[in-house]
């Protein structure tokens, strides 16, 4: 059984908190000109783990992958670069990318599908005929090379390279799903930045402005109504000059509970002068602004990322069900059009990232009889001022029988070595796979892995207090 997909999420490259920039030896200042120690090393376990494989692995980029909110455009491809040379070229460890934006890569989705569009008119639409509206999402279950989005900046970029010429580059969003009908198994594969309140503030909006009207169901209309609030300050602050670095300052003092005021005031008065409210004059604009944003960000409303007692606040546990439920099952009923007792029979499994907080579970979802794996692939920042063992990352792994392994690859302030995070219903035994995986993880590279990470983890740490409280 051979590894087929590869699922990594909230690399941040670019991002001087993120563990796969390089920093420059004591100073607070990236060098993206050349790779970090976590990424040199993150390679060559990488190798030991797909070498074995006698067909190469597609990598999926589960979502912020580049920093285009927090870092400049050009630091973040640099540091993409590096990745490139090290997984691609050095060790040529996969066949093709499939990368799924999320929040702070969202322009990278805003321009394929712009690109798409007019690819679209340009082959189908004749002069003077009525335009179709712009779609908003991808083919959430890619069977064919044509069901990817070309990315234009991704082939573009990777096209320089020579010895990837032909590599496989496609895109997806917001969702990348797997089906499998003879076998009756469903994969999803999300960022997660849909699941919390905040990513669909323009809806909440509406619905708190004119309570007679209801939040969007499906993803389409999800995105339509939110992807300019989540492009606009998610995914491209990086590219706004000094004010984008004071959105970067104030994001960072979320961590300090005093300075969340200052943020709310700011962020009001940046949606003010971009969005207007209907019936409301315009000087008001900031108040009332500041208004919403104070009831959205009451504890239920704040970044769960933030949250540091659970892995999943109560509140995104229900955003989670909701999602789940709701706008992904009905991505799921388009390419499976069958009754909801014989879609129970399916076994689903659902993989995210975006909250930063690896972990593998069991839960039950309707109208799925079988138990659903939910994975978190975590992510590869340091954004707190302690190193706190619920942040961390994870690799999940699926075969060409789309069985899936969870690899818990470090936790923060944890030098526990890499291990295979066992998630069984009650019938299922210990299979092959998960066997031989873990057989792979016991070279002591793997342990000088995590080594490298915790070091790498209390510099940036270092460098985080610095800038909060120096300031």
């Amino acid at each position: 059984m051979s590894i087929k997909y590869l699922i990594l999420s909230d690399l941040h490259l670019g991002e001087e908190d993120s563990l796969l920039t390089n920093l420059k030896p004591g100073v607070d200042e990236i060098d993206p000109l050349k790779p970090s120690p976590v990424l040199t090393k993150f390679a060559a376990c990488l190798e030991e783990l797909i070498s074995p494989e006698t067909k190469k692995p597609y990598l999926v980029v589960l979502g912020d992958g580049l920093e285009m909110a927090l870092a400049h455009f050009n630091q973040a491809a640099m540091a993409f670069e590096r990745l490139v040379e090290e997984l691609f070229l050095k060790r040529q460890l996969f066949k093709g990318l499939i990368y799924v934006p999320g929040n702070h890569d969202h322009h990278l989705w805003e321009t394929a599908r712009e690109v798409q569009y007019s690819s679209y008119l340009a082959r189908k639409i004749s002069p003077g005929s009525k335009f179709p509206e712009p779609w908003h999402i991808s083919n959430a279950f890619p069977t064919k090379d044509y069901h990817y989005v070309p990315s234009p900046f991704i082939a573009k970029f990777l096209g320089r390279f020579d010895l990837l010429k032909d590599f496989f580059v496609g895109m997806v969003y917001p969702v990348f799903g797997l089906l499998a009908k003879e076998d009756r198994r469903i994969i999803c594969m999300h960022h997660g930045h849909l699941i919390e309140s905040i990513y669909r503030l323009m809806s909440k909006l509406r619905v708190m402005l004119f309570p007679e009207e209801k939040e969007p169901k499906t993803l389409d209309q999800i995105e339509k109504e939110n992807f300019a609030w989540i492009d606009f300050f998610w995914s491209t602050m990086g590219r706004s000059g000094p004010a984008g670095k004071k959105i970067e300052s104030i994001y960072e003092r979320l961590l300090v509970p005093a300075t969340f005021k200052d943020l709310i005031k700011r962020l009001a008065n940046v949606l003010a002068k971009n969005f207007d409210i209907p019936l409301v004059p315009e000087r008001w604009e900031d108040e009332v602004f500041e208004k919403i944003l104070q009831k959205l960000t009451e504890r239920k409303f704040l970044p769960e990322r933030r949250m540091t007692e659970k892995n999943l606040s109560p509140h995104t546990e229900k955003e989670l069900r909701w999602f789940v439920e709701g706008p992904l099952l009905e991505e799921i009923k388009k390419v499976l059009p069958v009754d909801e007792e014989e879609l129970a029979q399916y076994e689903f499994n659902f993989i995210f990232g975006h909250t930063h907080k690896p972990f593998a579970r069991l839960d039950k979802f309707y109208p799925y009889r079988f138990w659903t794996k939910v994975l978190n692939t975590g992510g590869w920042i340091v954004d707190r001022l302690e190193l706190l063992p619920i942040y961390g990352a994870n690799l999940v792994l699926i075969n060409d029988t789309y069985e899936i392994v969870n690899i818990e690859l470090f936790r923060l302030g944890s030098y526990e070595r890499p291990r295979v995070s066992r998630v069984k219903s009650p019938d299922e035994g210990l299979s092959s796979f998960e066997k031989e995986i873990a057989k792979r993880l016991e070279p002591k590279i793997w342990q000088e892995f995590v080594e490298i990470v915790q070091a790498a983890a209390q510099v940036r740490v270092s460098h985080l207090r610095e800038r909060i409280f120096s300031s």
